[in-house]
């Protein structure tokens, strides 16, 4: 030891646990204890001298060398950790102290201690290890996490609640846990945190945060009171949960739930307007007003099943068709599939899954986006279809909405075929009452024809007898001659319109004879007939059907029943610059076979209050001439052979006479 320290010192540094040494300029150590030689693991030589920087190695030597030179430097003290590996190879750290020493004659040297401070370095790194466990656990977690102390102000949080925020570290800066609150949530979050740090009870409430973006996030935070060893409070912690998909999912169920309920009280509306509905076009209507408030489409079309296949009836923003537009399932795919499957058809894209035959059909669907066909299924069958039209793309549709339109469709079938069972009813009753009153008006006309019939011979008579005398005498004015003939032709008229009557009231019997009815109309004198019709700038077309079918009638009753409809059709259409008549003969399923024989044309049509009286005799809408007995003479022919005559007819939409006669097997 240098003769410096006194013996005292000596006792104390050499029993010391601490190491201890004092090095001269050149880091060579003159002196150290057991503690310091132990700490070396014998590197030391006990009567050697040695350096100190040479029994360290890598880093440590680097450090202590550049410590060593500030403390000469400086003459300042200085500290520095170093890492050994002791006898047992294991690791130990030490903290080295170096103290300036001003020695006898001027020398200068350094004097130190190293202390053992393995356990102080274990207990940091456990409690560094265990802050970066919390740490990372806070990171991880899904959830937003947020300390802070009473006066809200932000202690810590993490990245997941920076994601929640929609902000960046820099935005918190300064700011308090309620500057991002919704206003309206303010108040109840002040609540919250004053009873939190009244109570310490933990609280779970739900709020929204206003985002940077200026969008809204709800969340649910859960908030608890957070303690130090000794019960003391230090702040307050939330974990935040962002509820968006929750609440849309919520958001939604209550919506679809509404709507449920709305669909539920819209099919009750309409089905209680059904009921009550007391004309077809009414159910058209009814139909249409809950497709345009469920479905809410550009366009509604409804098609009904006829003779010649699916006809428009009614139109709803779009154009109306024209009477002789008919559909045929079989030229028209989305048709032919709508009655396959007998349920409602989604087109979600109009141009990707039609055909170029269904837009021939449907034309105004090139315009739209979309489309649902709805069928009416009517005893099995597809008696009609509704055509919903949407200019943009419908994704998708909710399968209960197309379950509602089918439950309205077949609603408005049933109601459908209600009213035509009370069509047909009461169509019989008044067959029947036209029977009875013809019957009744029959006996009373031939009466009267026989009542008629005798003056008007008497005075056909003295008619002959007046001219006779004139033409005897040789001299008359002319005028008088004029009067005779004006005379003669009324005599003639009256007698035809006798003719008509004793006709009606008493017809031919009832002929046996079998007859080919196409066959009929093409020879004379309904050829004839026809072609002097088309010389007055009227089409006139045929559309015979009828084949080699036999029907059993009178030739002659035929000729005259079918001549009433045509001069009748000729009649209507007199004045137009395009009149247009079409004979058209087909076979139909009427409760069996039957010959159907149609009389259509283009002209004014009949009002609507005159198609029940058109077939009552003396009934007639010719002003100037007509005695109104021809389609009563025709409805009694049709009648006597068990046949049937009908008339189709709206105002502006010309008319249509069909008379059906059974076909012979």
């Amino acid at each position: 030891m240098s003769p410096y320290l006194n013996e005292t010192y000596k006792k104390i540094i050499d029993d010391s646990l601490d190491g201890f040494f004092v090095m001269d300029r050149r880091y060579c150590v003159i002196q150290c204890n057991k503690s310091f030689r132990e700490m070396f693991n014998s590197k030391y030589p006990e009567r050697e001298v040695a350096c100190l920087t040479d029994l360290v190695e890598g880093e440590a030597r680097r450090a202590l060398e550049t410590r060593i030179d500030d403390v000469f430097r400086l003459g300042n003290s200085d500290t520095v950790d170093i890492e050994l590996v002791n006898r047992s190879g294991m690791l130990r750290y030490y903290l080295v102290s170096l103290n300036p020493l001003e020695e006898p004659g001027g020398g200068r040297g350094v004097f130190g201690f190293l202390k053992d401070i393995t356990e102080i370095k274990r207990l940091q790194h456990m409690i560094e290890n265990e802050r970066n466990y919390n740490r990372s656990i806070i990171e991880t977690v899904n959830l937003g996490f947020a300390l802070v102390d009473d006066q809200n102000e932000y202690l810590d949080y993490n990245r997941a609640y920076l994601g929640i925020l929609g902000r960046e570290e820099y935005d918190l800066v300064g700011r308090t846990f309620h500057d991002f609150t919704v206003d309206r949530y303010r108040d109840l979050q002040e609540r919250i945190m004053e009873e939190l740090q009244r109570s310490g009870t933990s609280v779970s409430f739900e709020k929204e945060f206003l985002r940077k973006d200026g969008s809204k996030v709800p969340v649910v935070v859960t908030m608890s009171r957070l303690l130090d060893k000794n019960a003391k409070p230090i702040g307050n912690f939330a974990f935040i949960k962002d509820i968006s998909d929750r609440k849309r999912i919520e958001r939604e169920l209550i919506e679809k739930s509404e709507r449920t309920v709305r669909l539920i009280n819209l099919y009750t509306v309409v089905s209680a307007k059904l009921l009550n509905s007391g004309a077809i076009r009414d159910v058209y209507v009814i139909v249409s007003d809950a497709a345009m408030e469920i479905v809410y489409p550009s366009a509604v079309e409804i098609f009904a099943w006829g003779r010649r296949g699916f006809r428009s009836v009614y139109t709803r923003n779009t154009e109306p068709r024209r009477e002789t537009n008919f559909i045929k399932d079989a030229q028209c795919p989305v048709i032919s599939k709508m009655q396959e499957d007998l349920s409602p058809l989604f087109v979600s894209d109009a141009k990707a899954e039609l055909t170029s035959k269904d837009f021939r059909f449907f034309p105004g669907l090139k315009k739209n986006a979309s489309a649902i066909f709805v069928p009416v299924n009517m005893k099995g069958a597809v008696g009609g279809f509704m055509v919903l039209s949407f200019s943009s793309v419908l994704a998708e549709l909710d399968d209960a909405v197309l379950k509602l339109l089918t439950g309205i469709a077949n609603l408005a079938s049933i109601t459908i075929e209600k009213l035509l069972s009370q069509r047909e009813q009461t169509a019989m009753q008044n067959a029947l009452d036209r029977s009875e009153r013809l019957t009744a008006m029959g006996r009373i006309i031939a009466g009267v024809a026989h009542e008629i019939n005798n003056p008007l011979s008497i005075i056909q008579f003295d008619l002959d007898d007046l001219k006779n005398m004139i033409a005897a005498r040789g001299e008359a004015p002319e005028e008088f001659h004029g009067i005779l003939g004006s005379i003669q032709e009324e005599i003639d008229r009256m007698s035809g319109i006798v003719g008509q009557l004793k006709d009606f009231s008493k017809p031919e019997e009832k002929s046996d004879e079998k007859v080919l009815v196409d066959e009929v109309i093409k020879t004379y004198p309904l050829k004839i007939v026809i072609k002097n019709i088309k010389k007055k700038g009227v089409s006139v077309k045929t559309c015979l059907a009828g084949g080699d079918r036999h029907v059993s009638i009178s030739k002659n009753h035929l000729i005259q029943v079918l001549m009433n409809l045509i001069n009748n059709a000729e009649d209507a259409v007199g004045g137009l610059d395009r009149g247009e008549i079409v004979i058209e003969t087909r076979i139909e399923d009427r409760n069996g076979a039957h010959l159907a024989v149609a009389v259509r044309d283009n002209g004014a049509g009949i009002e609507a209050d005159d198609l029940s009286r058109v077939f009552e005799p003396f009934f007639t809408t010719k002003k100037s001439e007509g005695t109104g007995l021809g389609l009563s003479i025709s409805y009694s022919i049709v009648k006597g052979y068990n046949g049937e005559i009908g008339v189709r007819s709206s105002r502006g939409s010309g008319s249509e006479f069909t008379v059906y006669l059974p076909l012979e097997n």
